[in-house]
């Protein structure tokens, strides 16, 4: 499994600091973290008024999993489709993201790929195998979303 995620997903990934002022590098091996956790891959993009409209959502179903004591069963991981950095950045500062994000422009254009992510927002939840469980292209399908976290 460790070497399926690294292939998958590098071991590079960023998140914003704690105050949400800028970004920092995720400094824990990223391995022990997602090992036997649900991965969420939340490709999104801040050009995008769907993405906008879903993204505060997603944030608030995440919040209240972990107030729930949900939060060791998944992780969520950003993959910004965001035409440069500096978007990218802005959006995850503006939405004040509280997961992990993959550098950009590192690997997003072949999970793209591989997961057949046609249309942002997406969710691709990853099985133990990292193959895809659940492709959800959101609207509105949060309660989907939360229900396959917790299966």
């Amino acid at each position: 499994m460790n070497s399926l995620i690294t292939d998958l997903l590098g071991t590079q990934f960023i998140r914003l600091s704690s105050d949400g002022s800028k970004l920092e590098n995720f400094k824990e091996n990223p391995l022990p973290f997602l090992k036997e956790k649900k991965i969420l891959l939340y490709f999104s993009a801040h050009w995008c008024p769907p993405c906008r409209m879903f993204t505060p959502t997603l944030i608030e179903m995440v919040n209240t999993l972990k107030e729930e004591g949900h939060g060791n069963k998944f992780v969520v991981v950003f993959i910004s489709c965001d035409e440069d950095e500096e978007a990218m950045i802005d959006y995850m500062k503006s939405t004040r993201m509280p997961w992990l994000a993959l550098p950009y422009n590192s690997v997003q254009r072949g999970l793209c790929a591989k997961y057949d992510v046609t249309a942002i927002p997406s969710v691709i939840l990853l099985n133990s195998n990292l193959e895809r469980d659940e492709l959800c292209p959101l609207r509105g399908h949060i309660e989907t979303i939360k229900k396959c976290v917790l299966q």
